[in-house]
Parts: C-alpha cells; sequence; structure tokens
C-alpha cells in the first residue's frame, strides 16, 4: 500500500495514439489520453494528475516517458526516481526547487544545461546499478553546485574537466566503463570516497587524487606504477583491483594507510616499507606465494585470507599467532583481535600509529624533467 507521502506514475502504452496514465494504481477518466475522444490530439502532451502538494518522493514505473511541465511536481517532493523509460528533455522547472535526491533509469540521456537541475539537490544517481544510463557530456554547471554525493552510470565515458564536478562533492563513484585520464583539479578536493570504476587505467600522476580523499577504491583493470606522493598521505582505507601487480617501492602506500586489500593477481613480494606502519589490516588473494617478513608488517593485525598465514616466517611466528617484539596479535582461529585491556603487550592504537613521524611526500616529490 503506498503511503500518503509517496506517489507513483504508472504509463501503460496501448500503441502509438493511445496512452493511459494510471494514478496510484487507478485509471482516473480525466488523466486517460485517448485518441478517438474529441481534443485528443491537444491533451496529448498536456494533462494534470494533481499530485497531491504533500508528496515527497515520486517513483516513475518503466514506461513513463511523457514531458515533464514546470509546475507538475509539487514544491514538498524530496526524492524523484526515474523509470528506465523516460527519456524527455527537461526545462527548467521540470524538476521543482526543493528536490534532494534525483535518480534517472537507464535510457535518460538528455544533455544537463545549467539551471535545469534543481539548486537544492544533494544526491544524484545518474543509474550506477544499471547495464546502460546516462553518457552524455557534462559541462561545468550542469550539476548543481549543492551535489554531495555523485555516481555516474555504467555507460559514461566522457572526459572531466576541473570544475564540472562541483566543490561540495563528497562521494564520486564512476561507473564500469569510465576511462578516462583525471587532470589535477578535476576531482574536487571535498572529495572524501573515491571509487574509480572497473576499467580505469591511466598513472595517477601527482596530484590527480585530491588531499582530501580518505577511501579510495581503484578500478579492477588500473595496474599502472606508483611513486611515492602518487597516493595522498590523507587515504586510510585503500582497495586495488584484480589486475594490479606492480612492485611496490616504498612510501607508495602511504603512512595514513590503515585498510589494504590487494586483488586477486597481485603476487609481488613485500620488502621493508612496502606495507606502512599504520596498516593494520592486510588482505592479499588466495594465490600469493611470497613469504612475509614479519618486520614487515609489524603491526597488522588482521591478515587474510587465513591461508596466507603460513608464508608468515619470522622467529616467534606459528600458525595460530602472529606476533613479534612488539606484539602485535592475530587469531587465526577466528580472526578476532584480543582486547587491549586484557593485554598489556597488545600493539599501539591505530592512534599512537598515527603519530609517529611522517615523510610528507607531497612536499618532497620531484618532478622528473
Amino acid at each position: 500500500m503506498i503511503s500518503p507521502k509517496e506517489y507513483i506514475i504508472y504509463g501503460v502504452y496501448i500503441d502509438e495514439q493511445k496512452q493511459k496514465i494510471l494514478n496510484n494504481g487507478q485509471c482516473s477518466d480525466n488523466q486517460s489520453i485517448n485518441s478517438s475522444g474529441d481534443g485528443a490530439d491537444e491533451k496529448k502532451e498536456s494533462w494534470d494528475p494533481e499530485i497531491p502538494n504533500t508528496v515527497t518522493t515520486i517513483l516513475m514505473d518503466k514506461d513513463f516517458n511523457m514531458i515533464l511541465k514546470p509546475g507538475f511536481i509539487p514544491n514538498s517532493v524530496k526524492y524523484i526516481k526515474f523509470g528506465d523509460a523516460y527519456d524527455r528533455c527537461l526545462e527548467p522547472g521540470s524538476i521543482p526547487e526543493g528536490v534532494e535526491k534525483i535518480v534517472f533509469g537507464s535510457n535518460f540521456n538528455q544533455f544537463l544545461k545549467p539551471g535545469i537541475l534543481p539548486s537544492t539537490l544533494k544526491i544524484l544517481d545518474m543509474g550506477q546499478t544499471l547495464v546502460n544510463g546516462y553518457s552524455a557530456p557534462i559541462i561545468a554547471g550542469g550539476i548543481p553546485s549543492t551535489v554531495e554525493e555523485l555516481y555516474f552510470s555504467n555507460s559514461f565515458n566522457q572526459p572531466l574537466k576541473p570544475g564540472v564536478i562541483p566543490n561540495k562533492v563528497i562521494t564520486l563513484k564512476f561507473g564500469r566503463n569510465f576511462n578516462q585520464p583525471l587532470p589535477e583539479n578535476s576531482i574536487p578536493s571535498s572529495v572524501k570516497t573515491l571509487y574509480l570504476g572497473s576499467s580505469y587505467d591511466y598513472p595517477l600522476e601527482f596530484g590527480t587524487i585530491p588531499r582530501s580523499v580518505r577511501e579510495l577504491v581503484l578500478s579492477d583493470s588500473f595496474n599502472q606504477e606508483l611513486s611515492p606522493g602518487d597516493i595522498p598521505l590523507t587515504v586510510e582505507f585503500l582497495s586495488f583491483g584484480d589486475h594490479f601487480n606492480q612492485p611496490l617501492l616504498p612510501g607508495c602506500i602511504p603512512e595514513s594507510v590503515v585498510f589494504l586489500r590487494f586483488g586477486k593477481n597481485f603476487n609481488r613480494p613485500l620488502t621493508h616499507g612496502s606495507i606502512p606502519l599504520t596498516c593494520d589490516t592486510l588482505i592479499l588473494s588466495e594465490q600469493y606465494n611470497h613469504p612475509i617478513k614479519i618486520e614487515f608488517i609489524p603491526f597488522v593485525k588482521n591478515l587474510e585470507p587465513i591461508s596466507i598465514r603460513k608464508l608468515i616466517v619470522g622467529a616467534t611466528y606459528n600458525n595460530n599467532s602472529l606476533s613479534n617484539s612488539n606484539n602485535s596479535i592475530l587469531n587465526s582461529s577466528n580472526g578476532s583481535i584480543p582486547n587491549n585491556n586484557s593485554n598489556t603487550n597488545s600493539s599501539p592504537s591505530t592512534k599512537d600509529r598515527l603519530s609517529f613521524p611522517i615523510l610528507d611526500y607531497y612536499r618532497i616529490k620531484l618532478k622528473k624533467l
């Protein structure tokens, strides 16, 4: 049963000349479009379903594809989800001020001019979970400056110039097909969570990833060499895709990363400095087969999968625990971490590890001439 604050617009197409608009599952005479009736041509694109001004959510079904005239959607609406069939040109006022979240369907691909989307918008989803979705170019101003969460569709693969993505975006996720170089400042310094889809495979040059990013998920296709400073010193959660298999020079993974995950193809030896002292969770693949010296991962508490633990080499290592002189401990039977209050020799907290002197690669990185 539909709540009073939720309104579903159904569009059932009978043929090219006949169309019925169903209001909340009930067909009303004054909302039907029938080519056999008088004045049908005049009513074809003009109709008034009288959506109550208490409605806050509008859901369009998969067949709805009529022009949205300004005033059709009441100002009370906060959330609009378009159906898969919808692909009409929007004009200023089609979506009223007050709307905070928009989800487009798989067919919507109309160019978004500045002023089309409301200035109250906070979440814009262009079809991140769909096979297709929005793939047209985006210009500066096309996405309102108020947007905080931006999700591109799997079809989107357009160049992004600085200023296209608003500087209030906090969460930015690209879709499966995105594979364009990212010039410096094309990702604004407000972004904290960045997902680079499945196809991105360009070098992460100095400045590509802004220093605001805390969570960085690289694409499955990414397999580029890294230099110190390419990944900023703010990243705490770092996940590589399945194709990454590059050597890790000391400092490539910054001394801020707490969670580090590699994909199934990574099989490079870990050397001193490859894994930062801040890392307490390290995930490798089942195929990884290089010995891991205990002194290279002194503060890792969670090492996955369990089969990897047999590769640890060190005087005090056995299959049931991961420990050294600094007493980082891992219970391999269930992956649990002993309570620090009950173990006075447990490893320092993340906060303590982050207090170690850290080399700021942004200040010392030199560009090759």
